[in-house]
């Protein structure tokens, strides 16, 4: 398994959901750009492979390690519960 990459300092003030979300779209965005790019230079190669181990890759990615992140910048939620015996 891979290990986990540290989070910079400088973007633990943006919300974790907002900054996975963004990094996706930019691999995504490399990923078509790079299989595009291929086509052209080798036309014959079997790209669908090259396609299918790049999304494989992506969602065998570890979580970010955010260290110690402020608690107002956590997505949390309140929940009641009532436990009758």
């Amino acid at each position: 398994m891979l290990p986990a990459v540290k989070v910079p300092k400088e973007l633990l003030q943006v919300r974790p959901t907002v900054l996975e979300e963004y990094v996706r779209h930019r691999l995504l965005q490399f990923m078509t750009g790079l299989s595009l790019r291929l086509r052209v230079l080798s036309p014959g190669a079997n790209l669908e492979l090259l396609d299918r181990a790049a999304a494989e890759a992506l969602q065998g990615l570890p979580p970010p390690d955010y260290g110690h992140v402020p608690v107002e910048l956590m997505e949390l939620q309140l929940v009641f519960r009532h436990d009758c015996q």
